[in-house]
């Protein structure tokens, strides 16, 4: 599949990873792309991915790329027309795993010896994480699932990385995806 992203034609290979909105693909160097299943897309969903675009200009970069796997610029098929978005590229993080896998036995309630993480650094982990959350809300950007497969831990850096920002509520465009298990009662 071949998409348009900051004026170049990008050819997406092999996904890496796909849920419930769409497919992710490695691009090239640090940067991966979310397209959308046909049947997700709509006209509030490319005009959404337009204003998170615009917020990452704006705002989310000014926080650094080392946390967020933002949308940074919109992907389009053949050329750019509203018509035509189909997903977006984003930061991509090779050395990350979602939280569930960072070593903690819930059994006996401790970490496993050979687990990166101990009691301090995952407490600072936690922290980390909530200001991250924070730095959205300062940037009136709300993330609508917050799940353990959205908040990766990189190991580069042993800090929380927030993924499927596109998840949220941004400016008049509410968050269209949740996970189920996760929503509050």
């Amino acid at each position: 599949m071949d998409v348009l992203m900051d004026r170049r034609r990008r050819t997406l290979q092999q996904p890496f990873a796909s849920g419930g909105e769409g497919v992710i693909y490695r691009v090239d160097g640090d940067l991966a792309a979310k397209i959308y299943h046909a049947h997700i897309i709509s006209s509030a969903r490319r005009l959404k991915v337009l204003a998170l675009c615009n917020s990452y200009a704006n705002n989310v970069q000014q926080f650094g790329n080392l946390s967020f796997a933002f949308p940074r610029v919109a992907a389009y098929i053949d050329r750019e027309e509203l018509d035509l978005l189909c997903g977006f590229g984003m930061t991509f993080f090779a050395n990350t795993s979602e939280v569930t896998e960072i070593g903690y036995d819930l059994k006996t309630c401790s970490f496993i010896a050979s687990a990166p993480l101990n009691d301090d650094t995952a407490v600072e982990f936690v922290y980390r994480a909530f200001e991250l959350v924070s730095q959205l809300h300062k940037a009136r950007i709300i993330l609508g699932d917050v799940n353990p497969r959205n908040v990766l831990i990189n190991w580069d850096s042993r800090s929380p990385l927030l993924v499927d920002l596109d998840s949220t509520q941004v400016g008049q465009f509410r968050c269209t995806g949740w996970s189920p298990e996760y929503i509050d009662p």
